[in-house]
């Protein structure tokens, strides 16, 4: 299409030899661009993103209910093509105490139940929309730690925290099965017990294989 699409490539990770072919100007294309297959749908998506027939990124992407292993995720649609959006790759990878690999949830939608997570970790997680072109551009990265799991010593005691969550959800008409979800102690074992009924009730996805991920 006549443009320069280097820097779109260089954003998504394409190697500088493979960046070449994102360019305006690549005249040849020698043996040495071989391992660039591996790179093809990112330089693709550059591609497609000149035609502007792909979706911007997702807005107000955020996180809620942090627990010491699940948090919720969620976002709104783009501004530009938002409508176009099919669904949404979810990208998730913990960078310490120690670095682990990436992993990518596909056909997801908002929210989004991110779970097996390590306690007293930080992770880095985005959200890429996905319409029948292509995969748009990415959200904007979030970074979150994960607290050290609750002893039932601090259970015990009924802490409770300043926000009364359970109230706001009562207030809002959400049914009764899905008011503990409406709490900073839900507990994960909840989820897994109404993770049939859940979706339904609350609108919150749970099960295609989303449990044992990480």
């Amino acid at each position: 299409d006549g443009q320069d699409h280097s820097p779109c490539c260089a954003a998504k990770g394409v190697p500088p030899h493979c960046q070449e072919l994102c360019s305006a100007n690549v005249t040849s294309v020698s043996f040495r661009h071989f391992d660039c297959l591996t790179y093809m749908n990112e330089i693709s998506s550059c591609l497609l993103e000149g035609y502007g027939v792909l979706p911007s990124s997702p807005q107000n992407f955020r996180f809620s209910n942090l627990h010491s292993d699940f948090t919720i995720l969620h976002w709104d649609q783009p501004h530009t093509l938002g409508d176009t959006v099919i669904d949404y790759v979810v990208v998730a990878q913990k960078i310490s105490p120690t670095a682990g690999k990436q992993f990518s949830f596909n056909h997801i939608n908002s929210p989004f139940i991110l779970d097996k997570l390590e306690s007293s970790s930080t992770y880095k997680v985005y959200v890429e929309p996905v319409n029948e072109h292509g995969i748009g551009q990415p959200s904007s990265r979030i970074v979150f730690r994960t607290p050290r799991p609750v002893r039932l010593a601090d259970t015990a005691r009924g802490e409770d925290h300043p926000y009364n969550q359970t109230e706001c959800c009562i207030k809002s008409g959400l049914a009764a099965e899905c008011l503990p979800l409406c709490s900073y102690n839900a507990q994960r074992e909840y989820l897994r017990t109404v993770r049939m009924t859940l979706p339904s009730l609350c609108g919150v996805p749970l099960g295609g294989g989303m449990l044992g991920r990480f």
